[in-house]
């Protein structure tokens, strides 16, 4: 019982650690040199934010509120999925979540997350999240996809092409390492 206690502590440690590093922005208030740069990275990308709300709700993608032009800081809620350019908060989807790009806050979903980019968030998924970008945070879900991550994946299959942190799971892929597979246990710093 001893042994268990102390490898959950350790384990507990090591996510926290993780997830504290990952973080890089703290405050998602709307400062105006955040809201600026984040305007100015928008159009570069093609995405248009058209408003900001504290909170949406939506069935699918074509039925929500407000649309999928706005930026979220708060609470979403959706019933099969819901897309909005960013999240900030806590994002619960019964079936998934689309982000276009980026995510910060709790994002939980019932089967899969879909985010362009992460800075700081906590992905809990019970088939797949993935993150097509940047990702700074913890995955949890049967299988963790990411581009670049920063952070820790906890799943069954867990992949990153360039990842600085540790992967927790049956198959773990980190393309950009020595160790490019590894089970149970990988990492790259």
């Amino acid at each position: 019982m001893k042994t268990i206690r102390r490898l959950c502590g350790a384990f507990a440690l090591i996510v926290g650690l993780t997830a504290l590093g990952a973080v890089e922005r703290v405050d998602y208030a709307s400062t105006g040199s955040n809201v600026q740069r984040r305007r100015v990275e928008t159009e570069q990308r093609g995405f248009e934010v058209v408003g900001y709300s504290f909170a949406a709700f939506g069935i699918v993608p074509a039925l929500e509120w407000p649309a999928a032009e706005n930026e979220i800081d708060g609470f979403r809620f959706n019933l099969f999925a819901g897309e909005h350019i960013d999240v900030y908060g806590f994002d619960l989807g019964v079936f998934g979540n689309f982000v276009k790009r980026e995510v910060g806050g709790l994002q939980i979903a019932g089967l899969f997350n879909v985010v362009g980019e992460s800075d700081g968030a906590l992905q809990i998924a019970a088939a797949c999240n993935y993150c097509k970008g940047d990702f700074g945070g913890v995955q949890v879900g049967a299988v963790n996809v990411t581009e670049k991550g920063r952070g820790l994946q906890l799943g069954l299959v867990n992949r990153a092409n360039i990842l600085y942190g540790v992967q927790i799971g049956v198959a773990n892929f980190i393309d950009a390492s020595s160790v490019r597979f590894f089970p149970l246990v990988n990492c790259a710093f």
